[in-house]
């Protein structure tokens, strides 16, 4: 049997991975910034930019675990993406418009 790769699915997959990418170097290079107007202590700004990947250690799994269990006719994962993008999207939009911390 012949494996016939994919194009516009490998496209799409790379192009979720480069906007995935772009969005983390952003909030990585402007977010110490912005804590900084509202925090003087650089170890406590490095504490805040570090403690979402502690919070990934629990939060993936235990979303993947729920997401195993549900059956949708937009699929297991579909629906936590049709939700989860636009919230990121809205809240990474509100970052830098915030007046405190």
């Amino acid at each position: 049997m012949e494996h016939k790769l994919d194009y516009k699915k490998t496209f799409i997959l790379g192009f979720g991975f480069f906007a995935i990418s772009i969005t983390w170097s952003v909030y990585n290079a402007f977010m110490p910034l912005l804590l900084g107007n509202y925090l003087k202590s650089a170890a406590l700004i490095g504490f805040i930019m570090t403690i979402d990947n502690y919070l990934a250690l629990f939060i993936q799994p235990a979303v993947g675990f729920y997401s195993d269990k549900i059956n949708t006719k937009f699929g297991r994962r579909m629906p936590f993406i049709m939700v989860g993008m636009p919230l990121a999207a809205v809240f990474m939009f509100l970052i830098p418009q915030t007046k405190s911390l």
